[in-house]
């Protein structure tokens, strides 16, 4: 289902890129449904013949984020499913599909986590050199020739006529090949700083901006700060101890049913889940330990293929070990879970926000 706050937010998108505009930026909080917000545009752009198909991308590697959308696809607007394709990790290196694109015209890109293509040797940025959509600096005779024909344009009839404006910053230096392929493109983050950036220094295409307003019931990081809901480790460098103490915190009580939680710890490599998990086993017996990894080599506890099973209560106080998942867009329930834990030592804006705050965010 697709909610009045998404068809708004939808809406507003569209009719920029009505009136001419090829790139906008869609910005949501984590986990408040920007799904269904550029499902609702790839359906409105293609019900108003503004295209003729969708490309939905993303530089991300998850299989489970892909088949994530591709769900979603199937069941929010089942009758655009087959006008679009979803281009994921590596899928976006595929010379079919960059020679399918680079003969294309009347295309709307999504580029979904656009936060995770930011810099020149993303996946999403090299599919967009490849398939001669990147943007350029103009050549000076380029720059003369727009300068001559706004003159011109402007002697006609005493009526000022806009020419290039919407590709193009007033002194005219850049070419976007968007124009004359009749193509668009909707970058989707949560934390789209660097292109908010390039949008405040003039260093790229404009864009406009589209805020999500989430729904009635959403938590986000502001609510989890106020609730002191958030708690820095007090010694980044011994996590064992850190995590020991909470653990312990946490199973008090444990014979009532609210103490058969969940517990999601990201840890830095398969080695040190190798080193500190036993010695939690000895201090927290009452504790199960199991993994969400991909590394097929740690084999000494339970590895989840998938945290669907965190809707349930489990059968005792178990502790999720994960390695580089769980970031973006991953859907995490979070009925059950008792604590998480962050256990980067320096990590940016971007890698901590959609990291474990960013699964605990959304309509609880």
């Amino acid at each position: 289902m697709i909610y009045e706050n998404q068809l708004t937010a939808a809406g507003e998108i569209i009719s920029h890129f009505r009136n001419g505009e090829r790139h906008g930026v869609l910005k949501a909080q984590m986990q408040s449904g920007k799904t269904g917000v550029f499902m609702a545009v790839a359906r409105g752009m293609i019900g108003r013949n503004l295209v003729d198909k969708v490309i939905i991308m993303s530089g991300n590697q998850e299989i489970a984020m892909r088949e994530q959308i591709k769900h979603e696809l199937r069941t929010l607007v089942p009758e655009i499913a087959p006008r679009t394709r979803v281009c994921w990790g590596a899928g976006l290196e595929s010379r079919a599909v960059i020679d399918e694109v680079s003969q294309s015209t009347r295309v709307l890109f999504i580029i979904d986590e656009s936060h995770a293509a930011q810099d020149r040797n993303s996946r999403p940025a090299a599919f967009f050199r490849k398939a001669g959509l990147a943007p350029r600096a103009c050549s000076e005779d380029e720059i003369q020739m727009r300068k001559r024909r706004r003159e011109e344009a402007f002697m006609q009839e005493g009526v000022a006529v806009a020419i290039d404006s919407t590709n193009s910053f007033e002194d005219g230096n850049i070419h976007d090949p968007f124009i004359e392929r009749n193509v668009y493109a909707l970058s989707v983050s949560a934390t789209p700083f660097a292109e908010l950036s390039e949008l405040y220094y003039q260093t790229s295409v404009r864009k406009f901006v589209v805020r999500l307003i989430p729904g009635q019931g959403y938590v986000g990081v502001k609510t989890l700060l106020h609730n002191r809901n958030i708690c820095p480790i007090q010694d980044i460098d011994d996590i064992e101890s850190s995590l020991i103490d909470i653990m312990q915190e946490a199973q008090q009580g444990y014979n009532n049913e609210i103490d058969r939680c969940w517990a999601i710890v990201r840890a830095t490599s398969v080695e040190e889940i190798r080193k500190i998990t036993p010695k939690l086993i000895h201090t927290c017996p009452d504790w199960s330990f199991v993994t969400h990894i991909s590394n097929a080599s740690l084999t000494e506890w339970p590895n989840l293929p998938s945290l669907d099973v965190l809707r349930d209560r489990p059968a005792r106080p178990t502790l999720v070990w994960i390695v580089g998942k769980c970031r973006m867009g991953s859907v995490v329930p979070k009925a059950h879970i008792k604590f998480c834990m962050e256990t980067s030592n320096k990590p940016d804006t971007n890698t901590l926000l959609q990291g474990l705050i960013g699964r605990m965010c959304g309509y609880h």
